[in-house]
């Protein structure tokens, strides 16, 4: 239908108007939306299937539900294929069917892949058709288990003229597979790109659609990876999954596994500017190193690089050091480096980065028997530490023999480990450089 101002048949102008079909009367006496009283609802957990890895498993909540929708993303390179080629894998090997749609990888690609990983996927069926038509019929034709697609940006729906990978085909695409997916009962994995701020590509109602949305992050050139949950229906966006980069692809990495990687094992003395704090990542806690460079400015302007934390989170506590505990960074560039791809975002290891400023400043290593934990306030005090006692715990399996902490905040004693209660900055740091290393 389009305007038109002249009547065809008499050439009258603005004589025409405009007039919609009756409305249907059965329309008019359209049924009523059944209500269900919350407390007649099953309130049992949903089935889940094992996916054959444990961290995987965990961040998910027990492994993946059928019909629920998972959303994957991360950084190019970072190992998403390789991830969910192994998760396909293992799938295949339980006797379960699974369909990998590949719209980035021919399926030679995908079978040199598997070659290298030494996988079996020779039964593994792979679609490479980028119409999601396709793609949704052969999933009713046939259901499998599990649907893996890499990536939803490859896709294109003939609902929409734009090119694929557009806000209106990323819409149509996940919306279409997520329809068939819970419609039969098939658990569905999406790979997404990432923009360049880090979040996944496309409109917020793609990950409105789905179930669960996670993140695979890491530095390339480190092996340690972490699958962080930002939503989940079926489970809790607390726990995370440490995952390890070799060459036969990711395997599950316990916490010990990450320590070694981030930290070494304890002995002799540590190296000045280092210092080990105690990060939790969900349920689980072990150490983490961080590493601080402080040297004469004597090319310009003093400077802070920072890798792996927030530069203006060091600023604030370099002004704290300062202020308190008499180190100043004034005239020094300053360089700070969190060691094996990790990034804190936990203010429980303020006491390890000033801890590790202070040790480059005064150019006096700590005990490689100590570690720390402590948010520290804006007038130097030590503030409470959440999950402390299970802070204390992954230090001492690491190997750690004393542990400096805030004085508030109750604990009970960890055997083979000396707990140093602080209460100020000051008086913290006093502790760290007094502690003598292990004979």
């Amino acid at each position: 239908m389009q305007w038109q101002g002249r009547c065809p048949g008499c050439s009258a102008w603005h004589t025409l108007e405009e007039q919609g079909e009756p409305p249907d009367a059965t329309a008019a006496r359209a049924r009523a939306a059944k209500v269900v009283p919350l407390g007649e609802a099953a309130a049992e957990p949903p089935e889940r299937a094992p996916t054959g890895s444990r961290e995987i498993d965990r961040v998910l909540g027990g492994g993946v539900v059928p019909g629920g929708v998972v959303l994957l993303g991360g950084d190019p390179g970072i190992g998403k294929s390789t991830l969910l080629l192994q998760v396909a894998a293992r799938w295949i090997a339980t006797g379960r069917t699974a369909l990998y749609v590949a719209g980035e990888e021919s399926p030679e690609q995908i079978a040199l892949r598997a070659a290298r990983l030494g996988r079996d996927v020779q039964s593994l069926p792979v679609c490479t058709d980028p119409d999601v038509d396709a793609v949704a019929a052969a999933m009713e034709a046939d259901p499998p288990d599990l649907v893996i697609v890499d990536s939803i940006q490859t896709l294109r729906s003939s609902r929409s003229t734009s090119a694929a990978g557009s806000v209106p085909q990323l819409r149509d695409v996940t919306t279409r597979l997520t329809d068939v997916a819970r419609a039969r009962g098939i658990a569905t994995i999406l790979v997404g790109h990432v923009t360049r701020s880090g979040a996944i590509a496309g409109p917020r109602v793609v990950e409105h659609l789905v179930d669960t949305v996670l993140y695979l992050e890491g530095e390339p050139g480190t092996p340690l990876r972490t699958i962080r949950p930002v939503k989940n229906r079926f489970g809790s966006t607390l726990e995370v999954a440490l995952l390890a980069m070799g060459e036969r692809g990711l395997r599950d990495a316990a916490s010990d596994i990450v320590a070694a990687i981030t930290t070494g094992a304890p002995h002799g003395r540590r190296a000045v500017g280092v210092a080990i704090g105690a990060l939790l990542e969900g349920t689980r806690s072990f150490p983490v190193e961080v590493q601080a460079l402080a040297a004469d400015a004597a090319y310009g302007p003093a400077r802070l690089t920072t890798n792996g934390v927030d530069s203006g989170r060091v600023q604030m506590l370099a002004a704290i050091l300062e202020r308190y505990a008499g180190d100043t960074v004034a005239g020094q560039d300053l360089y700070l480096n969190i060691v094996g791809g990790l990034r804190l975002t936990d203010p429980t290891c303020d006491l390890a980065v000033l801890a590790s400023i202070a040790s480059s400043l005064r150019r006096s290593p700590l005990s490689a028997d100590v570690f720390v934990a402590g948010e520290v306030g804006l007038t130097g005090e030590l503030r409470p530490v959440a999950g402390l006692q299970a802070r204390l715990l992954g230090g001492s399996r690491a190997g750690f023999r004393h542990a400096v902490v805030p004085e508030s905040g109750h604990v009970d004693p960890v055997e083979g480990l000396t707990l140093h209660r602080c209460s100020r900055l000051e008086e913290a740091l006093e502790r760290l450089f007094d502690i003598e290393p292990r004979r």
